[in-house]
């Protein structure tokens, strides 16, 4: 089974994989500030991240989301 970002449910992994289409793995790491073969590996189920990750992530990810909302077109 693979393991995603936070680790909790395979949704999450279906979601992580899911925007690794649209994220390229350098935009994560511009977003997030975490080495961008890290996000790999965690999708990959290669290595497990650390609570301390998992919090950086989400934090950054939900960041980016709140900015992508106050575009107006």
């Amino acid at each position: 089974m693979k393991v995603g970002f936070c680790i909790r449910t395979m949704a999450q992994v279906i979601a992580l994989d899911y925007y690794r289409g649209i994220f390229t793995l350098a935009a994560l790491e511009r977003i997030t500030g975490i080495n961008q073969t890290q996000p790999g590996h965690y999708a990959a189920g290669r290595s497990k991240p650390r609570k301390q990750q998992i919090q950086k992530l989400e934090k950054a990810l939900h960041h980016h989301g709140q900015e992508l909302c106050t575009i107006s077109l």
